[in-house]
């Protein structure tokens, strides 16, 4: 049986369940390049399935409807990966750059692309909050900024 695309709405429904489970504890990640896996500890979930989880711990994910214009008509970072445009290597010097040096002036991508990663984290609710907690862990914190990029919009140099 073949898999419908997800809708942009539903991937973003699915980052708003993720990050909210992060605020609540939950140690979610990313499984793989296409964020439509997901690992929390040893177990690996659909969109659908980490939704589900949100909802039993009484988050109603839904992403906002300037979220969804804005994805419709501006590519975010991870909208960029599956192109080619944007590599997972550079993600992590993007994010690295930032951990380094909060300050950092815009990553500028090969392709052109550039992101300010403090305004990417600005424009990301938990991730702001997160990050503005001095006593989260380092590598929760990684994960948020490195979230933040692949959230982010970039701007075409």
């Amino acid at each position: 049986m073949a898999t419908a695309t997800p809708t942009v709405s539903d991937l973003l429904a699915a980052q708003d369940a993720a990050e909210a489970l992060i605020v609540l504890g939950w140690p979610v990640a990313p499984a793989g390049d296409d964020l439509e896996l997901w690992r929390i500890g040893d177990f690996e979930m659909t969109d659908d399935d980490l939704i589900g989880l949100a909802t039993r711990q009484g988050i109603q994910p839904a992403a906002g409807l300037v979220q969804q214009a804005m994805a419709r008509e501006i590519p975010r970072v991870g909208g960029l990966r599956p192109k080619t445009e944007i590599t997972d290597a550079e993600i992590e010097a993007a994010t690295d750059a930032y951990m380094k040096d909060e300050g950092a002036p815009p990553f500028v991508f090969s392709s052109g692309h550039q992101i300010d990663v403090g305004r990417a984290i600005d424009m990301h609710p938990q991730a702001k909050k997160l990050l503005a907690d001095e006593t989260i862990a380092p590598g929760l914190r990684r994960t948020m900024v490195k979230t933040a990029v692949i959230m982010g919009f970039p701007v075409e140099g």
